[in-house]
């Protein structure tokens, strides 16, 4: 929170995309910083509902200009799981659990 405090936007542009989705393109002193807020279907949702919902979330996040500063924020309804194997750079040492549906969508996005 203190490192939005002190951005002082000097303009921005909020757009709510989807019921899923919210991104928000903010230029500040600091530069462009884009952030995309998103909320994923739950792991009992349809395999269609999920699919469309990451297929969406890719094609965002594949259209935020390369130099901007990037945010992403969300309930992704995924589990981290403790194998790591591939993925050190994103997963963290202290998964737990088995991964689900969500989290191998997540991880290849």
């Amino acid at each position: 929170m203190l490192l939005l405090l002190s951005l002082l936007a000097i303009s921005s542009t909020f757009i709510s995309l989807f019921f899923f989705y919210v991104f928000a393109a903010l230029l500040t002193k600091h530069g462009h910083l884009s952030v995309l807020v998103a909320y994923a279907p739950t792991q009992p949702s349809a395999d269609a509902d999920k699919d469309t919902f990451y297929q969406q979330l890719d094609s965002l996040i594949s259209a935020i200009p390369p130099h901007d500063t990037t945010i992403i924020l969300g309930d992704f309804n995924a589990v981290t799981g403790s194998d790591r194997h591939g993925f050190e750079s994103v997963i963290g040492n202290y998964g737990s659990g088995r991964t689900n549906d969500n989290s191998t969508r997540l991880l290849f996005l």
